[in-house]
């Protein structure tokens, strides 16, 4: 039978498993919201924002959606981003702008 146990199917790895898990997501949502706030095109769309609860549910939205343990808990996508299209259509990230938020090749991932 010892043999026979090396050809049994393993249980599939998921991605949150194999990025590192929840301190992974913590990490790169951190750092996200970091860049994003420091930016000047993209700080001011924050203000008033409470950011624990905003990276919070981040992690949990990436958690969830990258398949680890927990659901997401937080209203729909649509919802939440209710009213703030006139905002985000008109925001247009140049280049430079996009590369410091999202060049990270040397990051956790």
């Amino acid at each position: 039978m010892g043999l026979l146990s090396r050809f049994r199917k393993r249980a599939p790895v998921s991605i949150y498993d194999k990025i590192g898990g929840y301190e992974a997501i913590e990490a790169v949502v951190e750092d996200f919201y970091v860049r994003v706030l420091a930016d000047d095109q993209l700080g001011g769309f924050f203000t008033g924002t409470n950011m624990n609860r905003l990276k919070d549910k981040q992690a949990e939205f990436f958690v969830a959606a990258l398949g680890g343990p927990e659901p997401y808990t937080g209203a729909p996508m649509k919802q939440v981003h209710q009213g703030r299209r006139n905002h985000h259509g008109a925001l247009q990230l140049g280049s430079r702008a996009s590369g410091r938020l999202t060049d990270r090749s040397r990051g956790p991932f």
